[in-house]
């Protein structure tokens, strides 16, 4: 969806500096998570003049992370370095593996990463740890951690190993992967928060030269025709439904919508008529684009075609325009 991003980045912008004569300052990702919103658009964050970059996610670990790909990109090699000499060539005499000892290695780096992460040990360790469990794991999508004593923001991965060439090019890959994402994120100034989103909504509110990207915790896709219930202001989070992939966690999406009339932003999610009924009630900009899933739902099977809307306004900017006008048209987003 990187057309679609730059698409909306630079509609805001233009129409801000139309309105206003410049731009934004500073640019919230909001629900970070992988992070890939602020990579694809940081050339054009840069180029349109952003002097800052909030990372924000209540996960200290994802913070984590992003924070020493930034800054320690040294360190965290040599940690990888190390890792591979240790569980890899140490204990089986080279990368090239069969699958079983693959797992092995898997369910001892996710029980030390584990218990880090229950201590609140973050660092290098966890960092390179998550890279390496994240990128060789089906779906690369970690799971919350359910176990006596995790904290709800505890993550867990499967030991199990699904492609031996994807796993191979991962580990050949880590070490330029870091190099590479290390010198795009300082490409501008970035400030790591692990704060919960509605803080950083209470701070920056009423302010005109921030813009958020809101790529929340996905809900399942719906079609207006699959629904009976009338969506309404009424409806509530408990009416939605989440999308396992992002965790299976429950998330209060619709507390997220009714902000979208205070904040400058653009928001992304599977289509569901509550969007619709929130673009019409706020008068909010609507593009829709078919996407794949990263991965299907079993192993071997296709993956599905979901239909995403991305949802963008600048709301202060335009706080004197009526909200609550209907018949909005979705648009069919080109970059």
């Amino acid at each position: 969806m990187k057309k679609e991003l730059i698409y909306c980045l630079n509609s805001l912008v233009v129409e801000k500096v139309k309105k206003t004569n410049k731009g934004f300052k500073i640019f919230i990702d909001g629900f970070v998570g992988a992070m890939n919103s602020t990579i694809v658009l940081m050339d054009e964050l840069v180029f349109l003049g952003f002097e800052k970059v909030i990372v924000n996610d209540i996960n200290p670990c994802l913070v984590q992370v992003h924070f020493d790909i930034r800054n320690r990109p040294n360190e965290l090699i040599s940690e990888y370095l190390e890792i591979i000499t240790t569980k890899y060539f140490k204990n089986y005499g080279g990368i090239f593996l069969e699958k079983e000892q693959y797992e092995q290695i898997h369910y001892e780096l996710n029980e030390e990463f584990m218990k880090l992460q229950k201590n609140n040990e973050f660092g290098i360790r966890t960092s390179i740890i998550f890279l390496l469990l994240q990128g060789t794991t089906y779906s690369g999508i970690p799971r919350y951690d359910k176990s006596k004593k995790a904290k709800s923001t505890d993550f867990k991965f499967s030991k199990k190993i699904y492609d031996i060439d994807r796993y191979h090019s991962v580990l050949l890959n880590q070490i330029p992967k870091i190099r590479k994402f290390s010198k795009i994120y300082n490409k501008i100034d970035i400030e790591f928060r692990n704060q919960d989103f509605f803080n950083l909504v209470e701070e920056f509110r009423t302010n005109k030269e921030v813009l958020f990207n809101l790529d929340v915790p996905y809900f399942e896709e719906l079609k207006e025709e699959d629904t009976s219930n009338k969506m309404s202001l009424e409806t509530t989070s408990k009416d939605l439904k989440d999308c396992a992939i992002d965790y299976n966690q429950k998330f209060d999406h619709i507390r997220i919508l009714k902000e979208l009339d205070n904040l400058n932003f653009i928001y992304n999610n599977n289509a569901h008529p509550i969007l619709n009924y929130y673009a019409n009630e706020f008068n909010i900009n609507v593009g829709t684009f078919i996407r794949n899933e990263v991965t299907s739902s079993k192993l071997g099977e296709t993956t599905k075609k979901v239909r995403e809307l991305i949802l963008f306004k600048n709301s202060l900017l335009n706080k004197s325009v009526a909200t609550n006008q209907s018949g909005y048209r979705p648009i069919e987003l080109v970059a």
